[in-house]
């Protein structure tokens, strides 16, 4: 069972190689490095895995797994795997990396990998069909090989992470947060693939012998991480006609992350609404267009409030939270000063206070809404946060 879970996850990798390749030669892209760099990566380790798998490691022209050279060759891949993982967060980083900490992430690949030959050879590591050994008092260099190989893979996978987590933030909705917070948790599940292997350590200072296949757990670990990974890497297919029952999830959730907002509106100015207000949940199918008419009813709301808006608070710059914000303390404002009949500027003048995001340079309808909804979500979330807080400050003071 172990022997199969290694080879679906050999094979994923290897298709995920396949079509990182592809994606490179059909569509080029200012991104070609990170995209070759993740090819690499996903070459390294799924030829690995493969390698390893005794089916495959028995049919090769060695002395099946009683090569020793076998063993180092899969290990030197898997540590090769991760210096192109440590590449792919400085091209996240740096769309166009300085060459000196290129060098320096090449060098300390080249480091990791001279150290393991170093001690597989001082070890004088033995492979046989049961276990790995070393001579003997030599149980140090084992630990050491694995150690080496445990500290170079979290290190670079922890800098992965936290370049993924910046662009993810960052991300509008879509398929491209999708990937990206599916590859953080590929990543996660990596760092833990990797963890697994400081028990290896523990024996191999105390025995100085170790089982010669992975066990369940460490398979486990990296055929999760292989599904994952590949999962991220294809989220522009499944994400499209295949992936339509998640896009109907997820815009019911905007859905109700709208309410708060579009609820105190529609109390106040009921004739915002396009239709009957719909009772409950809107049915899958409907839930596009309902999103798109809960943007357009917000945004009467917000044209019916103007006179009642309160002066903008001199703050005009910030986070998008921050804003946000603001921008629902505005509309709470002005909603009393229309329960009060007190408009806030003589003459019935329009100002605009509000924020309001610039459409997408590509003009498309999809995308300005999608930015539209994102936008409106983070107030509508500030609004229901803030219940009945304290009125707006404007310029001098507070209101009263």
């Amino acid at each position: 069972m172990a022997d199969l879970a290694t080879l679906v996850a050999a094979a994923l990798f290897l298709l995920f190689a396949v079509h990182r390749h592809r994606v490179v030669r059909r569509r080029p892209t200012p991104h070609d490095m990170t995209q070759r760099h993740i090819a690499s990566f996903a070459w390294c380790l799924g030829t690995a895995m493969l390698v390893d798998t005794p089916a495959v490691a028995s049919a090769l022209p060695v002395t099946a797994r009683g090569d020793s050279l076998l063993f180092l060759v899969v290990h030197l891949l898997k540590t090769a795997a991760f210096g192109y993982v440590s590449l792919i967060a400085v091209t996240l980083v740096h769309p166009v990396p300085p060459v000196r900490t290129v060098r320096r992430h090449r060098a300390l690949l080249a480091g990791a990998l001279a150290v393991s030959v170093v001690l597989h050879l001082v070890g004088r590591v033995t492979v046989t069909a049961d276990s790995v050994e070393v001579g003997d008092g030599r149980g140090w260099a084992l630990a050491a090989f694995d150690g080496v190989f445990v500290l170079y893979g979290v290190w670079a996978q922890t800098l992965l992470g936290a370049a993924l987590l910046t662009h993810a933030r960052s991300a509008a909705p879509g398929a491209l947060r999708t990937g990206l917070r599916l590859m953080i948790v590929a990543v996660a599940s990596g760092v833990a693939w990797t963890l697994w292997a400081v028990h290896d350590v523990a024996i191999s200072l105390t025995s100085g012998r170790l089982g010669a296949e992975e066990d369940t757990v460490s398979v486990t670990l990296g055929a999760l991480t292989a599904l994952l990974a590949t999962a991220a890497a294809t989220t522009a297919f499944w994400s499209g006609p295949t992936g339509t029952p998640l896009r109907w999830l997820r815009t019911q959730r905007r859905l109700r992350a709208l309410r708060p907002l579009w609820s105190a509106l529609h109390e106040q100015l009921p004739h915002i609404a396009l239709g009957s207000p719909t009772a409950g949940r809107v049915p899958l199918r409907d839930g596009e267009f309902a999103l798109y008419r809960t943007v357009i009813e917000i945004r009467d709301g917000y044209l019916s409030l103007r006179p009642y808006m309160p002066p903008a608070p001199p703050e005009a710059t910030g986070t998008s939270g921050t804003r946000a914000v603001r921008e629902a303390a505005m509309i709470r404002e002005a909603l009393r000063n229309l329960r009060a009949n007190r408009p806030t500027v003589p003459g019935g003048a329009l100002p605009t206070t509000v924020h309001e995001p610039a459409a997408p340079a590509t003009g498309e309808v999809g995308a300005a809404l999608a930015a539209e909804t994102a936008w409106l979500t983070q107030v509508s979330r500030a609004f229901a946060a803030q219940r009945e807080g304290p009125r707006v400050t404007a310029g001098h003071g507070s209101r009263a």
